[in-house]
């Protein structure tokens, strides 16, 4: 934990200086310096105790919401090589759909749940999280739209992906 932690620490600190830091949402970015701060009492607690567990929990929730601490080409959202799956007739890349799902401000995340409560493919709570029930909705009502309005629709790349939320966003008669 020692080495995690002290790594959180540099490279928090690193990224908060940074202008990429600008690209993160403001959700993500104020996630990001409640990590810096927990870091660095970590720091200051030589390492040890709540103080450390409490930073701990903020990275794993940091990266759960798709923030990555290495360098890579953006290096505050993960960039993994994941698979596309084109089960739904259409290209849908969850971890791509993940990163900008999160990106939305959280009331237009709850509104989407909602809205896709309404068309009667989301059934869990109304939180903003993106989950495997957002995703199964996802998913299920464009699949459902485009099929309705003969829609390419592609959720393999960050375009598609925010075109696609946007499409769902805009929906306003359920079944």
């Amino acid at each position: 934990m020692k080495n995690q932690c002290f790594m959180v620490f540099l490279s928090t600190f690193a990224a908060l200086g940074s202008p990429v830091m600008a690209d993160l949402s403001p959700e993500h970015s104020r996630l990001m310096e409640q990590v810096a701060a927990a870091t660095q009492d970590c720091v200051e607690a030589e390492f040890v105790g709540a103080d450390c567990d409490h930073a701990d929990a903020l990275h794993a929730q940091a990266t759960a919401a798709g923030i990555c601490w290495e360098a890579e080409s953006n290096p505050y959202y993960c960039s993994s090589a994941s698979t596309v799956d084109a089960s739904n007739g259409f290209p849908f890349d969850d971890d791509a759909v993940r990163l900008q799902f999160n990106q939305l401000p959280k009331e237009e995340r709850v509104r989407m749940q909602d809205v896709m409560n309404g068309l009667g493919y989301y059934t869990a709570a109304f939180d903003g999280l993106y989950g495997p029930s957002t995703s199964r909705a996802i998913r299920e009502t464009l699949q459902e739209i485009s099929e309705q309005r003969s829609l390419s629709i592609d959720m393999s790349h960050r375009d598609g992906v925010k075109r696609g939320l946007q499409i769902i966003l805009m929906q306003t008669s359920f079944r």
